[in-house]
């Protein structure tokens, strides 16, 4: 079973009480092995030229391992079992595999791409074709 942990923004964690509850939701649920963030996945495209944080939970003190595109980086869950690493920044690129190891049953993460990562929402506002937009040719 997957669980999710609180959204990362610039390096912060938006809600430290809904970080608490959902570890708390976790550690209930017996952590049996390394997990990430479900904003993690097969096929997810991650930012070039920014470093690249990666985060899950695992039982708590558990060595956990971090390896994409011929970088390690190792760290401990805390008291709670939450980690988090930081790889460092790539130019564009893949497919690669994210592997986290924590010891006890390894997760790979297939067809990770390294690119450019834009969000867009809306709804009829998204199908304002780019050349009709203010200012377009500039």
């Amino acid at each position: 079973m997957r669980h999710e942990l609180e959204p990362v923004a610039h390096g912060r964690t938006l809600s430290r009480a809904t970080a608490a509850a959902g570890l708390l939701l976790v550690l209930s649920a017996g952590v049996q092995a390394v997990e990430l963030a479900r904003v993690f996945g097969d096929g997810m495209v991650l930012q070039r030229g920014h470093a690249i944080p990666v985060w899950g939970v695992a039982e708590p003190g558990a060595r956990v391992a971090v390896s994409f595109d011929g970088a390690q980086v190792q760290t401990s869950a805390d008291g709670n079992g939450a980690w988090r690493v930081m790889l460092p920044a790539r130019e564009a690129g893949g497919p690669f595999v994210l592997k986290v190891d924590d010891g006890s049953a390894p997760r790979e993460l297939r067809d990770v791409l390294v690119g450019d990562v834009w969000l867009a929402s809306g709804q009829s506002n998204m199908e304002l074709q780019v050349w009709r937009a203010l200012d377009a040719r500039s």
